[in-house]
């Protein structure tokens, strides 16, 4: 079941970036401001109120892990923050 979950959400995901509902994952890194694009260790995208949105965990300067989260129409950042 849990099988049929992924394959579904994938093609709907693969439909949206079809669409132009959402980026692509490099488009939305090249956006990030400096340094952040490199040093990605973890994506995960959400749906929250109707919206797609990437939870991306990189390494900060320091060395921390970071979190920034970002609406996957247009990579306009919402929410940055120590993991």
């Amino acid at each position: 079941m849990h099988a049929d979950s992924d394959r579904r959400e994938r093609e709907e995901l693969n439909a949206a970036r079809k669409r132009g509902d959402i980026l692509a994952l490099s488009e939305i890194l090249d956006r990030l401001p400096g340094g952040i694009g490199d040093n990605v260790i973890e994506v995960e995208i959400d749906r929250e109120h109707g919206r797609f949105l990437y939870e991306i965990y990189y390494l900060g300067a320091d060395g921390r892990r970071r979190e920034i989260t970002v609406d996957a129409r247009d990579a306009s950042i919402l929410e940055r923050g120590d993991d």
